[in-house]
């Protein structure tokens, strides 16, 4: 899996982000503009782990859809909304699903 390289515009500390937030990715157009996005699921919590730190997103009913995407990915958050940097492509083409390594431990 190749690192992640965020994309201009994306944002180390965006603000900040709460429990139940919604969360959208994004498609980026060349003048790094934004559609207006999909709905990915809410945001469960933020972690940090590793020195690393991360939106933990849940969506879909059981939490059938967990995501674990890290901050340098989020490139905007409006009021109770967080914007992704990412399509939603990007994040089903990689392994955003699988939990840091010895988070859950």
């Amino acid at each position: 899996m190749q690192a992640y390289q965020p994309s201009p515009g994306a944002v180390a500390t965006p603000g900040p982000i709460a429990a139940a937030y919604a969360v959208y990715a994004h498609h980026m157009n060349t003048k790094n503009q934004m559609d207006a996005g999909q709905y990915m699921g809410v945001v469960h919590e933020v972690i940090a782990h590793a020195g690393v730190r991360y939106i933990h997103v849940r969506g879909g009913l059981q939490h059938a859809n967990e995501l674990f995407i890290p901050m340098t990915a989020v490139r905007l958050v409006i009021g109770k909304q967080v914007h992704l940097s990412l399509s939603p492509e990007q994040l089903v083409g990689r392994a955003w699903h699988i939990p840091p390594v010895g988070y859950l431990q």
